[in-house]
């Protein structure tokens, strides 16, 4: 049970490690998807500013034309619109207002409809109605399109238009007059369909756009513009990010009210779950451009697609694949452990019977060496009898031999005494008889007995 409850505690910690560490994975994915976000907002951002600038520089250069193009030529300034519009597509038309006072707008219509433009009379139309052209209401100054590049069937209605007179762009049209400086309009529904903006600048001499005063007006003889359609302003952000909305608003609080200029979206729907884990992010930057006040705006719901699946999912194999060889270290040690606590006791157990054997070893080794004492103490005692006995047997041997040689010099002195006395006197008569018998024929025989008696008497003299 303990080992199971072990097993049990270090997968739910391990577990909990590893949540830990996804959490993380999850986050820095979330970063790096908000990373990724801002990089892609601002190469929107760069794409729009660049954009706004081209029409700018694009409104700047068509006034110019204007300003030195003699009166009247439109067929000039036709084709440099058309050279610029074969450069940039995303400008829609190019257009030319022309200032007229009330008292010349009967000559003004007579003058256009004889220079070509059938029907031509200044009128309004309706934008934020029901969209019907309409009867001008009478004014000191109307500004009537008199230049429009490209013409065609659709748009020859348009000449004409009292550009003053509709909503969406007197504001902006004034405003240009007084500066003439590039302001944009608000934005509106074109005639022909499609939602677009008016870039609007007048022919004289640039003024400080921030210090322009819209009324009185001093009016300039002519006012140019662009229209852009405003879808073409985005870029095109599907290839880089999905999941993004993005729009542009117009932010002129001067003109008006923000207003949704366009707005382009790749987002898919998200759950409430991913909604719930995953944060929403959004870009707001207003365009660092005086006459075109845009605004963009990007959001984007991250979800499950942000996160790094192939990344993730080899750190959960790797992490638990760790975990089952810790759980199977776990095991051998625990096993180990179990083996070591067995041999541990069998130890104990062979210890203590070691330590009975000891004893009882030791017991009997007592007894054996009390009876070891026993045994040393006799023989101890044997041995001092049997010295003792060594000891009279020495002296009763030395006794035996000064007897024995007592006895010898005693026998010897005899031996010498009586012995020697008779072989003298043999001696002597044989050295008698050897004289007398000297002329004998047994002399021969018997010369040599005086030498082997006298060696005789040597011989006992040295017993």
């Amino acid at each position: 049970m303990k080992s199971l409850g072990r097993y049990v505690l270090t997968s739910i910690g391990w577990s909990l490690v590893t949540l830990v560490l996804i959490g993380l994975i999850v986050g820095l994915n979330v970063k790096n998807a908000e990373l990724e976000f801002r990089d892609n907002a601002n190469f929107v951002q760069d794409a729009i500013f660049a954009k706004l600038k081209v029409n700018e520089a694009l409104i700047d250069g068509f006034a110019a034309f204007f300003r030195i193009m003699p009166e009247n030529n439109y067929e000039r300034a036709r084709g440099y619109a058309r050279d610029l519009r074969s450069k940039h597509p995303h400008i829609y038309k190019l257009e030319a207002q022309v200032q007229v006072a009330i008292d010349r707008r009967e000559e003004f219509e007579r003058t256009m409809r004889a220079a070509g433009f059938k029907d031509f009379r200044i009128k309004a139309f309706s934008y934020s109605t029901d969209r019907q052209w309409q009867d001008v209401a009478a004014k000191e100054f109307y500004f009537p399109i008199v230049f429009m590049e490209p013409v065609t069937k659709e748009s020859r209605v348009v000449h004409g238009l009292d550009v003053d007179s509709a909503a969406p762009l007197q504001k902006a049209l004034r405003q240009a007059m007084e500066s003439n400086f590039p302001v944009a309009s608000a934005p509106f529904e074109l005639v022909q369909g499609g939602r677009a903006y008016v870039l609007f600048r007048g022919t004289g001499p640039e003024t400080d756009l921030a210090q322009a005063d819209i009324t009185p007006m001093t009016p300039p003889q002519l006012v140019v513009s662009l229209v852009v359609l405003t879808k073409d302003l985005l870029p095109d952000v599907k290839s880089r990010v999905s999941g993004v909305k993005c729009s542009l608003h117009y932010n002129n609080e001067a003109l008006g009210p923000e207003m949704l200029l366009t707005e382009h979206s790749s987002a898919t729907p998200t759950s409430r779950l991913e909604r719930l884990i995953f944060p929403r992010i959004e870009y707001n930057k207003q365009m660092q451009s005086p006459g075109q006040p845009f605004f963009l705006r990007m959001e984007k719901q991250l979800s499950w697609y942000v996160i790094n699946w192939p990344l993730l999912i080899a750190f959960i194999v790797f992490s638990y694949l760790g975990l089952a060889v810790t759980l199977y270290n776990m095991r051998l040690r625990i096993k180990s452990h179990s083996a070591c606590q067995q041999a541990y006791r069998l130890v104990e157990q062979e210890r203590e019977h070691l330590d009975q054997r000891v004893q009882e070893r030791t017991q009997e080794l007592s007894e054996v060496n009390s009876r070891l004492l026993v045994e040393i103490d006799r023989r101890e005692s044997v041995e001092d009898e049997l010295r003792q006995r060594i000891a009279e047997n020495r002296r009763l041997t030395s006794q035996m031999i000064t007897l024995q040689e007592s006895e010898h010099r005693s026998l010897a002195q005899e031996l010498h005494d009586e012995m020697g006395q008779s072989l003298t006197a043999i001696k002597t008569d044989a050295v008698l008889i050897k004289k007398q018998t000297e002329a004998c024929p047994i002399y021969d025989n018997h010369q040599q007995c005086p030498t082997e008696i006298q060696r005789s008497v040597d011989a006992i003299i040295n017993v």
